[in-house]
């Protein structure tokens, strides 16, 4: 049985899911996960009809907890 999830949620996991090849990282002392390239995320949402603001307000909510768990992740 899957999870529901609301139509608006379900949205912004699709844009993630879009765009996660689209995640800056930087190295040096470690590695860590800056975020997403909204420029090129703009590009794939648009072609993808998803560009609208509740869908961006959603991706960076999933972004904002992605980076953390990574960085997380990374500092350990």
């Amino acid at each position: 049985e899957g999870i529901e999830v609301s139509p608006w949620a379900q949205q912004a996991f699709d844009a993630f899911g879009l765009c996660r090849t689209q995640m800056r990282i930087v190295g040096g002392m470690g590695v860590f996960t800056v975020g997403l390239d909204y420029a090129a995320c703009a590009v794939i949402l648009e072609r993808y009809g998803l560009d609208d603001i509740e869908v961006w307000e959603g991706l960076r909510i999933i972004e904002a907890e992605f980076v953390r768990v990574q960085n997380e992740k990374s500092s350990k």
